[in-house]
């Protein structure tokens, strides 16, 4: 590579980098062009460290959003940012990596919400009402899915769909996998006193659902209409075991 090529690529790189120091955060969010399902108003800042009074994504808002992106990491073919969420209903802080050529990340996120908010994405018909924390240690993605690290942390939990309503005080939630490999989601309602301990696997449109629930517990009494279709009854427990097929 001669001189010439050396000092084009420095200065090009030298652009990008220039560019994303001082570019209005709202001008520089137009020359991304988001996706339709990103709505970004009131931006205010820069396109390296800007605001945004309210952040929606696939229909679900938070207000109070904040960014601040890593130019270095263009050089690597990625848009990188650190980013907090100050919304009433939400409270959280993560990174994002966006890639040019590959995969996209989101990691070390640790978030606090009120399960409300994820309402749009619940089947018509569907509530759910509670808390939630979250840590999300990896999500990785492109058209989908392709690998999470994820636990979550629930208290006074209330689903209402149309079989019934469905109540947790505490609730412990773990997903694992790769699209490749499966994904695993393991639920428990007490760590301490389990009386719901279920494991939910996923691979190839295939799902298979296992574990046990105590026939005294609340939420077996809650899931009446549904545990006879499922599981089968042994002793004091409920023994699950369901398999789907897509």
């Amino acid at each position: 590579m001669n001189i010439i090529v050396r000092w084009s690529l420095f200065g090009l790189i030298a652009f990008v980098i220039c560019m994303a120091l001082t570019v209005p955060a709202k001008q520089g969010l137009a020359w991304l062009q988001l996706d339709d399902e990103v709505n970004v108003q009131g931006v205010s800042g820069r396109l390296l460290d800007g605001h945004a009074q309210q952040l929606t994504i696939n229909n679900i808002s938070m207000n109070q959003f904040d960014w601040s992106w890593r130019p270095l990491a263009l050089l690597l073919g990625h848009l990188s940012l650190d980013w907090i969420a100050n919304d009433p209903d939400m409270t959280g802080k993560g990174n994002a990596v966006f890639s040019l050529v590959g995969q996209n990340e989101i990691s070390n996120v640790k978030a606090s919400l009120s399960l409300v908010k994820i309402q749009a994405l619940l089947p018509i018909g569907t509530t759910l009402t509670g808390q939630a924390d979250i840590v999300l240690q990896q999500l990785l993605f492109e058209q989908t899915i392709t690998a999470i690290n994820a636990s979550l942390e629930g208290h006074d939990i209330l689903v209402v769909t149309a079989f019934g309503k469905i109540n947790l005080p505490i609730l412990y939630l773990h997903a694992t996998g790769t699209l490749t490999e499966g994904f695993e989601l393991t639920l428990e309602d007490d760590q301490k006193n389990t009386t719901v301990n279920l494991i939910a696997k996923y691979l190839n449109g295939q799902i298979a659902l296992s574990g046990e629930i105590k026939a005294s517990s609340n939420i077996a009494k809650q899931l009446s209409n549904i545990l006879p279709v499922i599981a089968k009854k042994q002793g004091g427990k409920w023994l699950v075991e369901w398999h789907y097929k897509g």
